[in-house]
């Protein structure tokens, strides 16, 4: 998009630059001042766009990271669970017999 931007204000500065009666504002000068003017809009338009997608990237990833570490806990927890609480409930009578069935 800049060289679009940068061809437009060249061409203008050629058409400034021409002698005497060349040198008039006519359709075409007004035509580039035009062009210049929507290229630079563009330009905002598009940076900004870039600007705003850019801060969703950033917020997505970090809700990716935020939802790994909460995997990784979660995992943890159950691993914690399985290993050293199960033996700890061997123990204990089961729900049947606390329920007098048993």
């Amino acid at each position: 998009m800049d060289l679009c931007l940068k061809k437009a204000q060249t061409r203008l500065d050629f058409r400034l630059q021409r002698q005497r009666v060349e040198n008039c504002r006519d359709e075409c000068h007004f035509g580039l001042i035009e062009e210049v003017k929507m290229i630079g809009e563009q330009s905002a338009a598009l940076a900004a766009q870039l600007k705003q997608a850019e801060d969703s990237q950033a917020e997505l990833i970090t809700a990716r990271n935020e939802l790994e570490n909460e995997i990784m806990r979660k995992r943890k927890t159950l691993e914690i669970d399985k290993v050293r609480i199960q033996q700890f409930r061997s123990y204990y009578p089961s729900a049947t017999a606390l329920s007098g069935y048993a």
